[in-house]
């Protein structure tokens, strides 16, 4: 069966580490792959900023709203997100993604749902 990954440009809420308490979103390009999504500043990063791994305990959520995430409030962007358990603690993480894009919220849930059905 074809690889379905994915790769480009998304936009992530971010909370700051654990010494800032700033919240924004960041444009951050995203690599799906049969492991995990992994995301990096810029497309040419060799390292990833970050990691997402599929398994079990990892959801899709491919309509989020406020009810799901207070932050999917800004009109004209279609949100989904990835709540996972985080690999470095266990904690429940919740990663929103927002595309302005229908079509391409419906590319990466579709690539994302096959990667994560894969990997359980």
């Amino acid at each position: 069966m074809a690889c379905k990954c994915k790769e480009g440009y998304l936009e992530k809420y971010s909370i700051g580490s654990r010494f800032t308490i700033r919240k924004n979103w960041q444009k951050r390009y995203m690599k799906s792959t049969p492991e995990g999504l992994q995301y990096y500043k810029t497309g040419e990063e060799k390292n990833p900023k970050g990691f997402v791994p599929y398994g079990f305990d990892t959801t899709l959520f491919t309509n989020v709203d406020q009810s799901i995430h207070p932050e999917a409030i800004e009109g004209g962007f279609h949100y989904f997100a990835i709540q996972f358990a985080d690999p470095n603690g266990g904690r429940v993480k919740m990663l929103l993604l927002k595309t302005l894009s229908i079509k391409e919220k419906a590319e990466w849930c579709e690539a994302l749902a096959t990667m994560m059905a894969r990997a359980d």
